[in-house]
């Protein structure tokens, strides 16, 4: 008699080795996607927050050297409040080192097809006739991430404080939708 001897891998033992590697690649491929996701949606929030920290230090710095609020008044019955629904979000003057009176300005820019908005900045000296406006943060409305709405507030508690509400919303890669909601207290000088 003649011993065979068998050569290689059947068929079946073929398919279950090649079965288990996709298992496990698909198992490797989905938790290194999670992770990506994971860390983009961390990277967007934190883009977010640096916008919005932009926004309020450029904003806390003018505010501190204001010597008058004009628009929103302060009144001490009620709070007075503006928003993206109005055509500028706070105004007010500040004197420069060569004592020229200055108006400062921030308003809000033109919806983009979603509905969100940059916010703009204006600076004139008082005899000005034409204003410049320029945007505080240079990444709106660029991308999606831009703030979908600040609502300014002076309580009616203290004239030497503004409240600033800010809601900013981003798109993530995969579709879903961050928002974002701060609020913030500024002290003024006056």
């Amino acid at each position: 008699m003649k011993i065979k001897k068998d050569k290689g891998f059947t068929l079946v033992e073929t398919l279950i080795v090649i079965v288990i590697f996709m298992i496990i690649f698909s198992l490797i491929f989905g938790a290194l996607l999670y992770s990506f996701q994971i860390s983009r949606s961390q990277q967007i929030y934190n883009e977010i927050l640096d916008d919005m920290s932009i926004f309020i230090q450029q904003l806390s710095n003018d505010l501190r050297q204001a010597y008058t609020i004009t628009f929103p008044s302060y009144s001490s019955s009620n709070d007075s409040t503006s928003d993206f629904s109005q055509n500028k979000l706070i105004e007010f003057n500040t004197v420069d080192e060569n004592n020229h009176i200055r108006k400062i300005v921030y308003l809000p820019g033109t919806a983009n097809s979603k509905g969100m908005r940059a916010i703009l900045y204006s600076l004139n000296l008082s005899n000005d006739n034409g204003a410049t406006f320029q945007q505080i943060i240079n990444s709106q409305p660029l991308t999606e991430k831009v703030f979908r709405n600040v609502i300014i507030r002076r309580p009616f508690w203290d004239p030497r404080v503004v409240e600033v509400e800010i809601f900013a919303e981003s798109i993530l890669p995969y579709g879903n939708t961050m928002s974002i909601y701060r609020t913030f207290l500024i002290s003024l000088r006056q």
